[in-house]
């Protein structure tokens, strides 16, 4: 993450000074970070994993920057992490194991087939503009304002996603609660944990568990029960008032994958709306 902020940088005041190059500036800078030059190459020539492996965990490093500001982030974590490397897709095989039981000494042992479903894993961009000033580029602090800016524009917007009832569509995957029926209303907030943690644990078995809650609920957890649940519970601001989702740990899986892309200019037209669409010479008045 600090790379790709310092990349971020070198490239804006390359746009700003052209007689200033994102190499150089980044030599005399950065002398001791030796990721930089790679990110930098990918960031603005065509680069992939395979002509550049360096790259090949800058997604997951990405991933745990968000930490912070990202209750998702942390949870991908902590299920089945993988890498794209390359591919299309990832196929995840999905089983479910036939009971063991006790057999006599010389007996037959029952052969079962494990019946399985075909899960996909497939690539979708999560991607935001953010503007970045000539004060902010270069300000001594630049680094740091383009990690802030880089973490509270993705963080958010990666619970809002994941968090979400959405169904999958060409270019997004389906937020962790699509099609799942939400439970009965809880008397209190111990009864709603107990109840998500109990529709969960066929799933979970012994395994780990993940609650997230909205901040209400948070807070609740912290103040009111007597003591700290027995699994991990996170906080997303993207969550309604009164909402708790369960995940079952084991069977969380997420692959990550991509090279950084960088660019630059300081004469970009910018239409700033938050549904972007094309746009068009005959756009009406309204539009404006």
């Amino acid at each position: 993450m600090r790379s790709l902020s310092r990349a971020a940088v070198a490239i804006g005041v390359n746009a700003l000074e052209p007689s200033t190059l994102p190499g150089e500036l980044a030599r005399r800078t950065w002398p001791a970070d030796r990721d930089l030059p790679t990110v930098l190459r990918a960031a603005v020539s065509p680069a992939t994993i395979a002509s550049s492996p360096a790259l090949a965990a800058f997604a997951t490093a990405f991933l745990a920057a968000l930490v912070p500001q990202s209750a998702g982030a942390d949870l991908l974590r902590r299920g089945l992490s993988l890498e794209f490397g390359g591919n299309a897709s990832i196929h995840v095989p999905s089983l479910s194991i036939p009971a063991a039981d006790f057999v006599g000494e010389g007996e037959a042992i029952p052969v079962a087939e494990a019946p399985g479903t075909d899960v996909w894993l497939s690539p979708h961009k999560l991607a935001v503009i953010a503007i970045a000033t000539s004060e902010m580029l270069r300000s001594a602090s630049a680094e740091d304002l383009i990690r802030q800016v880089l973490v509270e524009a993705t963080g958010p917007a990666l619970d809002r996603a994941l968090f979400s009832t959405v169904p999958a569509g060409p270019d997004r995957p389906a937020g962790l609660r699509n099609g799942i029926a939400a439970l009965a209303p809880a008397a209190s907030l111990a009864d709603a944990l107990v109840a998500v943690v109990e529709s969960i644990s066929q799933v979970a078995g012994n395994g780990a568990v993940a609650v997230i809650v909205a901040p209400k609920q948070s807070v609740a957890i912290n103040l009111l029960l007597p003591r700290q649940p027995p699994f991990a519970v996170f906080t997303s601001a993207t969550l309604p008032d009164g909402t708790v989702v369960g995940i079952a740990l084991n069977g969380l899986a997420s692959a990550a994958g991509g090279v950084p892309s960088i660019e630059a200019s300081r004469e970009a037209v910018v239409h700033a709306h938050t549904c972007p669409g094309p746009i068009s010479a005959a756009a009406s008045w309204r539009d404006h």
